[in-house]
């Protein structure tokens, strides 16, 4: 799902099975016994399913940090507000009076 959801594959949910067919799918997922054919719509249906019923961002923030261990990256060096974003160089900007402006935004 996360492959077709960044665009890598543009299929629909019911065509994943042929899109793994061709993917070690048991080394991929590590978890042995599983077929191509069982990552069906029914199963990512069901998945969706399951991480709608609990809390997404706890489970995010847990794989991330589980991540960050893995990779051995200190807390130090990461940004962990996902919240924010930055802007930074020249854009013509419109002010509350409909006039146009230039502004330069500096991290």
């Amino acid at each position: 799902m996360v492959l077709n959801g960044l665009g890598f594959s543009n299929r629909r949910l019911y065509l994943v099975p042929q899109f793994f067919e061709s993917k070690s799918v048991e080394h991929l997922l590590v978890c042995p016994g599983i077929k191509a054919a069982d990552l069906n719509d029914d199963y990512l249906g069901r998945t969706l399913d399951w991480l709608y019923a609990h809390d997404v961002t706890r489970l995010f923030a847990h794989i991330a940090v589980r991540a960050r261990r893995a990779f051995g990256i200190e807390p130090s060096r990461v940004h962990v507000d996902t919240s924010s974003f930055s802007v930074n160089g020249r854009y013509e900007a419109t002010t509350t009076d409909g006039s146009e402006e230039e502004a330069t935004i500096w991290p």
